[in-house]
């Protein structure tokens, strides 16, 4: 993991996790032209992604971002946003007793503690997509109608560099999880959402009752993972500072 800051360290604190395919500064530099207020972004390239190192284990991403935030003195979070793979590490983080934070939202996560078969599946797909586009790197898919031209560039670029065995150790990783229930008071200042179709859906739907009986759920109708954020930026944008605000 390596771990890009900015704005004031005076500022609110706002934790990015990003999903995979795209790095923390460029979710930082996509969401920057619609942000209204001004607050401290510490937004990591996770393991594989970006400046980062390959990824290890959720232990060394988690491990990583800990020490850092303590170093730094930043253990009240205004907001912790994690976006699919990115759930994996906010979640640990979140069950630290350590740290406050006042605003959690979440968007595709898997939220399993077991998924085996949706891991083989996963690995496969995205196997497939980065060895095509180490093949050819001007290879077209269907990224461009989830998620338009330029974060679907993004996703392709950083698919390239990706390993094998980094996307085989994420995909596991998001698919096997120490899932625990919150205290009711961190739930109801949690937001989950999945897109209609969104492959995370499913497998996550068994855990909601179990270990999030308070949560704010959303299910953005007619959406895949994580497009509505990347078909509605500035809106999305909007909506999450909205809810900082809360």
């Amino acid at each position: 993991m390596y771990i890009n800051e900015y704005g004031s360290s005076s500022l609110p604190k706002v934790i990015i996790l990003h999903p995979m395919e795209v790095t923390g500064e460029e979710i930082y530099h996509l969401i920057l032209p619609y942000l209204n207020g001004f607050y401290c972004f510490i937004a990591p390239d996770q393991g594989g992604h970006g400046k980062s190192d390959p990824y290890v284990s959720l232990k060394n991403e988690v491990e990583t971002l800990k020490t850092y935030l303590f170093d730094k003195g930043y253990t009240d979070i205004r907001l912790l946003f994690g976006a699919s793979m990115g759930v994996t590490v906010a979640y640990e983080l979140l069950k630290d007793k350590r740290f406050h934070v006042d605003r959690i939202w979440f968007d595709g996560g898997m939220l399993a503690k077991h998924a085996p078969v949706m891991n083989r599946l996963m690995q496969m797909v995205f196997l497939k997509a980065a060895h095509l586009f180490r093949k050819d790197p001007n290879a077209t898919s269907d990224r461009v109608e989830l998620y338009g031209e330029a974060m679907a560039g993004m996703m392709k670029e950083n698919m390239i560099r990706l390993r094998d065995e980094d996307i085989r150790q994420i995909c596991t990783t998001c698919c096997h999880r120490d899932l625990v229930k919150l205290p009711a008071e961190v739930q109801k200042r949690m937001h989950l959402e999945w897109g209609e179709t969104d492959f995370a859906l499913r497998p996550s739907k068994r855990s909601l009752e179990k270990y999030f009986p308070e949560v704010e759920t959303v299910i953005r109708r007619g959406y895949a993972h994580c497009s509505y954020m990347a078909q509605n930026l500035e809106s999305y944008v909007a909506q999450i500072e909205s809810y900082i605000e809360m």
